[in-house]
């Protein structure tokens, strides 16, 4: 069976402004650092064959490490970006709530999947693009492959969603911290389980 390792990048500097990130760039913060170091230690003893990351710097940085010590080359997916947040992107979260305040409080009071983010994506869009390189990610590696896949809380959990045979509409109900590690194994032709979801231990020690 293939073994997928999913990780979410580790914290980030807009993270502690409360800045939105999408498809923007923001580096680690320092404890965003240690985070990404204390998963290296974590996934030390695992045999890696291959790894998959957005090619956003947040998710690169937390997992070069990690890639160096198992020999291997993060390969850049840039469908597994963060979801697209087009005007929403830089802005605080005080800032869209003052902005946008009909639509924040549709899309983060409420939960509608479907509230318009002027200029970025819908849910639907997301899924689709990630559950695709998802297929290819399983289709081009061995069936007895462990992969790690490194992204975005957003771009992460279709995923997971997936591996449950879980509707989009589940994606609320599911939380992935900085630098978190979910578990998924598919064995064909039953498809995906969920042995592990949103486990921080490795960092539990790791001081803000």
């Amino acid at each position: 069976m293939t073994r997928l390792l999913i990780v979410r990048h580790g914290e980030t500097e807009w993270n502690t402004e409360g800045r939105i990130q999408g498809h923007t760039n923001s580096k680690l913060s320092s404890r965003g650092v240690r985070q990404a170091q204390a998963l290296t230690k974590r996934l030390a003893p695992w045999k890696i064959d291959a790894i998959y990351s957005s090619d956003l710097t947040r998710a690169m940085e937390t997992i070069a490490a990690t890639a160096k010590g198992h020999k291997l080359s993060a390969q850049p997916r840039v469908e597994l970006r963060e979801k697209g947040f087009g005007e929403w992107e830089g802005q605080t979260i005080a800032d869209v709530s003052s902005r946008y305040p009909e639509l924040w409080k549709r899309y983060h009071g409420e939960r509608e999947l479907d509230t318009p983010i002027p200029g970025g994506e819908s849910w639907s869009e997301v899924q689709t693009r990630v559950l695709g390189v998802l297929k290819e990610i399983l289709e081009t590696n061995p069936n007895d492959a462990t992969i790690a896949i490194v992204g975005h809380g957003a771009a992460l959990r279709p995923i997971l969603l997936d591996a449950m045979q879980a509707p989009l509409t589940c994606l609320p109900r599911i939380s992935l911290d900085n630098a978190s590690l979910s578990i998924v194994e598919y064995k064909p032709p039953h498809g995906g389980r969920l042995l592990l979801l949103n486990d921080t231990s490795h960092w539990d020690g790791v001081k803000a």
